[in-house]
């Protein structure tokens, strides 16, 4: 519950239009508007991060920020980055407790065709990943929810990874199937992580 000394309903406005967003807003604010308007629950590492990057735009603007623009800023960070790495497929097979991963991707317009195993289909593809020049990293937490309802629900993952020059970032995947949202989500970091060298 938000510390107002109102409901605004007394008033006929909503939440929506009192939360403002602005280069001095609080992490706490962006992550409230991504989670109420559009379903994100982001995990709380990931609040200070993307409170910066919405400040940031915020500051560079000079105006705040409606809750579509907060999105659209989180959707083109995090979302919809296809560069320099592009995810063209990914399978994964398991026998015992062992998962192998095939995957395919582009990495600055060129092919890469990967295999890799582990305990879990983000371990094999991590490993999988160790064959091409990106840069070497871990993944410090993962988290997932459902965005909407029902059987068309769509994933959502937020995966934090820590890179060998101890930056740590997250990244974001939305998919119908779980496990390539966490993919999706690591890519999502490491483009993250090139367009900030």
């Amino acid at each position: 519950m938000l510390y107002i000394p109102i409901d605004p309903a007394d008033i006929g406005r909503s939440y929506k239009a009192i939360i403002r967003i602005n280069s001095q807003s609080g992490k706490g604010g962006v992550a409230y508007v991504l989670e109420q308007e559009y379903g994100f629950a982001l995990p709380k590492l990931m609040h200070k991060e993307i409170g910066k990057i919405i400040n940031d735009v915020a500051d560079t603007k000079g105006t705040e920020l409606t809750s579509a623009e907060v999105h659209d800023v989180f959707q083109k960070e995090y979302l919809t980055r296809t560069a320099p790495i592009a995810l063209q497929h990914f399978k994964t097979t398991e026998r015992d407790s062992t998962v192998k991963c095939e995957a395919s991707l582009t990495l600055d317009g060129h092919a890469h065709k990967l295999t890799g195993s582990g305990n879990g289909p983000i371990d094999a593809f991590v490993r999988a990943l160790g064959a091409t020049p990106l840069p070497k990293f871990e993944v410090l937490s993962y988290s997932e929810h459902s965005l909407g309802k029902g059987s068309e629900a769509r994933a959502v993952s937020y995966i934090q990874i820590k890179t060998e020059r101890n930056h740590t970032l997250f990244g974001a995947g939305i998919d119908t199937n779980i496990e390539l949202a966490s993919i999706k989500a690591i890519v999502s970091a490491l483009n993250r992580t090139l367009a900030k060298r």
